[in-house]
């Protein structure tokens, strides 16, 4: 965790601005049902993507789950890139932190790669526990690279087993984890353009 304010502040100010020109279309890719009022964005920080997932599916508002560390600098950015009408920051880590309420769609983004497999699984069982029946879960985050010469996907997962001693994990091992969990449905999507990330969203069943 960065200790020193300035630092967070301009790391999640440089997030905030490479969600900016994506944010609309994995809006536009994850089914809310109609009428829905509560999502949950866990380490959401900017609320870049939960605001452009609510602008489309009013009267929708995001609760973003942000460690106390970095609650401050997370309000003040959501601020400055317009997220902060859609969004409520609260105090929490979705790992320990107990939840109170029942949503319609849980988003997590750029968030799983800092988790091991156990850890993940735990996560997803928690937040099934806090999704109403048929509501959405969608998963935003770096692909595992499909081939050995994708360096740039393999540095990062990389990079991820040294920090924090997890990584990307790939289509299969979501898949496990999220029907463990009591999901189904789930879907893989590509941004138009490439990135290293991919979507993927399921169904509470």
């Amino acid at each position: 965790l960065m200790a020193d304010p300035q630092t967070v502040l301009t790391h999640q100010r440089a997030m905030a601005q490479t969600a900016r020109p994506i944010a609309g279309w994995v809006a536009d890719q994850i089914a809310v049902p109609s009428g829905a009022r509560h999502l949950l964005d866990a380490g959401g920080a900017h609320g870049v993507y939960s605001a452009a997932i609510c602008r489309r599916h009013p009267p929708l508002a995001a609760h973003i789950l942000e460690l106390p560390a970095t609650l401050e600098s997370a309000r003040q950015v959501a601020r400055e890139y317009g997220s902060d009408p859609y969004v409520t920051h609260l105090p929490g880590d979705i790992r320990s932190t107990p939840l109170r309420n029942q949503y319609a769609v849980v988003f997590l983004g750029n968030l799983i790669h800092h988790y091991t497999a156990a850890t993940l699984r735990s996560v997803l069982t928690t937040l099934a526990a806090h999704l109403e029946p048929g509501g959405t879960i969608a998963i935003w985050d770096l692909a595992v690279p499909a081939k050995a010469v994708d360096m740039v996907g393999a540095g990062f997962a990389l990079f991820f087993y040294l920090t924090s001693g997890a990584g990307c994990h790939g289509e299969a091992a979501l898949a496990n984890a999220l029907e463990t969990a009591g999901f189904e449905d789930m879907l893989v999507k590509s941004p138009p353009h490439g990135t290293t990330h991919m979507l993927v969203t399921a169904k509470r069943r």
